[in-house]
């Protein structure tokens, strides 16, 4: 009994090796624009905690350094010294909490890798081709 092995022509696997790597780029592409997207939306959800805790910062601290500069003055520190002191403190705290916000904006934390990896690797694949 001989058995028939089916062999496509060398244009019908080419066409197919396409329409399989059209496929694949197209599919890579929606998870390079899907990560994209999620790190712009950690971008701007950063940006507005930053926005936000900056303007609560601003708002607290104008109430509060005038009353702690107020009770230096009461336990008995000349007032400019007071009032220089406590701008002081303001301003090195203030300095902690902007470094700390921009410590979450890492760019490497919005570059998408993993479509970067996985385009890469079917770059290499296809030149091994």
């Amino acid at each position: 009994m001989t058995q028939t092995t089916r062999h496509a022509p060398t244009g019908e696997l080419a066409r197919d090796l396409l329409d399989q790597v059209s496929d694949l780029i197209s599919v890579e592409a929606r998870l390079f624009r899907a990560e994209l997207s999620e790190g712009m939306a950690k971008l701007a959800s950063s940006a507005g905690l930053l926005a936000g805790g900056l303007c609560v910062l601003l708002a607290g601290f104008v109430i509060l350094l005038g009353a702690a500069s107020l009770l230096l003055v009461r336990l008995g520190l000349a007032p400019d010294i007071a009032f220089l002191i406590v701008g002081v403190v303001a301003l090195a705290l203030a300095g902690g909490l902007i470094f700390w916000g921009l410590g979450s904006l890492k760019a490497a934390s919005l570059v998408p890798a993993r479509s970067m990896r996985q385009l890469d690797s079917i770059a290499r694949s296809l030149k091994g081709r």
